[in-house]
């Protein structure tokens, strides 16, 4: 057994769930002296320092800090159990694709991000990622989501990182209020002074409208991976 990060109280959970079943415990953490990450246009470039000072450095073709911490682990894994004896884990590793994680789609002169993140903490991380990367762009969100998730917090975590907002119903597996996601983000631009504009997909937009909104700019789209489904059709973008 594995652990990595963790507090005390969950390595001692680990450490008792090892012990009773008889298997070995390895915090990674004794075992590396440092992990680096920088963000680029083709994911992240990571450099890993062990305790004995040996470096291993490659491309990770996923975006953002937790991608980059995961990748580190497992390869920190690797090497203890002596499975890594060459660099062919980097030809691997600079060719992960995730559909619906951090989906990095370049349509034209458009860049666009699918992610199904839905809740307040994994949209903040994708955003986070996504404004890093864009950082000098006019920024597009299009979003949608079921009618379960917590909208207030999720706008609270959007609302000042994008110059437009596009609400667009997640299709009809889930059940969804998008009036009532509209009203939050009109009230939320009302109440701070927000300068986003702000459109209803479904009422006032069209694919030919879409495609002249978001051409050339940067855009993310999140909130459901029901809703990058029906994006990429819209937009008449296959999956790889």
């Amino acid at each position: 057994m594995y652990a990595f990060n963790n507090d005390d109280v969950v390595n001692k959970i680990f450490q008792s769930e090892a012990a009773n079943n008889s298997s070995k415990y390895i915090n990674i953490n004794d075992f590396y002296k440092k992990i680096e990450n920088k963000l680029t246009q083709d994911g992240e470039v990571i450099k890993l320092i062990t305790q004995d000072n040996k470096e291993y450095e490659y491309n990770l073709s996923l975006f953002g800090e937790k991608f980059a911490q995961d990748s580190a682990l497992a390869l920190m894994t690797l090497i203890k159990d002596g499975i890594i004896t060459d660099d062919n884990y980097k030809k691997a590793l600079s060719c992960i694709h995730i559909p619906g994680r951090f989906e990095y789609i370049k349509n034209n002169s458009t860049d666009i991000v699918f992610d199904g993140a839905h809740t307040p903490l994994s949209i903040e991380s994708t955003i986070n990622t996504f404004v890093s990367l864009f950082k000098s762009r006019k920024k597009i969100l299009i979003f949608g989501c079921a009618f379960d998730k917590d909208v207030n917090s999720i706008c609270e975590k959007i609302a000042d990182n994008f110059d437009v907002v596009i609400l667009k119903k997640p299709g009809e597996f889930k059940k969804s209020d998008m009036k009532n996601v509209h009203k939050v983000f009109l009230n939320k631009r009302s109440q701070n002074n927000y300068k986003y504009l702000l459109y209803n997909y479904d009422e006032e937009l069209d694919v030919e409208k879409l495609n002249n909104l978001i051409l050339g700019e940067s855009v993310l789209v999140c909130g459901s991976f029901y809703l990058l489904g029906e994006i990429k059709k819209i937009l008449c973008i296959n999956d790889k």
